[in-house]
């Protein structure tokens, strides 16, 4: 866990211990909110750091594949009628 994970999980216990409704809530949220977004961005960095230096390793044998996900999960999930009858 990170030092911003952390901090933001005392964050939220701070604000799970306020007053709904309050104006100290509110800001308190909105730090929380701050900080969540501090680590969505570190988290989105790391991801594409780690995919970019991917590509660069591999940039010969990197493909992407359209796969078409509805022909695949429709014969899993069963047709409409069957569904229905259950």
């Amino acid at each position: 866990m990170s030092v911003s994970d952390a901090k933001r999980e005392k964050v939220q216990q701070v604000l799970a211990r306020a007053k709904r409704g309050s104006k100290a809530r509110r800001k308190k949220k909105a730090v929380l909110a701050k900080a969540s977004r501090r680590v969505a961005i570190r988290r989105k960095a790391v991801v594409h750091e780690i995919t970019a230096n991917i590509v660069k390793r591999h940039s010969a044998n990197v493909v992407v594949e359209n796969l078409k996900l509805e022909a695949k999960t429709s014969s899993a999930k069963g047709t409409e009628e069957t569904l229905v009858r259950m």
